[in-house]
């Protein structure tokens, strides 16, 4: 989140350059951060023009989204009795972390 604020804050000190004399300029600069953010839907961000032709460049952060991501932002334990699901899925999603898979109670019977 702070990279694309940052990014946002460096483009607003760039507005009235050369390339950046245009709300549509600008506007097409902030979709092209936005679009490339993983954080991007968090923000709301809004590029007008005032009357005396100041393009100006305002965001902030939506609570609301960040408040429903976080309730699912994390990782879940998976139990299964099924051995060989088991293994394919700790195979399959762990990346750097390895997971033991223990036998199922049936196989200890």
């Amino acid at each position: 989140m702070q990279e694309l604020e940052s990014s946002l804050e460096q483009l607003s000190r760039e507005i009235g350059q050369p390339r950046l004399r245009s709300d549509k300029a600008v506007q097409r600069r902030v979709n092209a951060r936005v679009r490339n953010s993983s954080v991007g839907q968090f923000l709301s961000v809004t590029v007008n023009t005032t009357l005396t032709g100041e393009v100006n460049l305002f965001w902030g952060r939506i609570q609301a989204a960040l408040n429903e991501a976080e309730r699912f932002d994390g990782r879940y334990l998976l139990v299964t009795i099924e051995r060989g699901l088991a293994h394919h899925l700790v195979a399959h999603h762990s990346g750097d972390v390895r997971l033991p898979v223990l036998p199922s109670p049936k196989a200890q019977a």
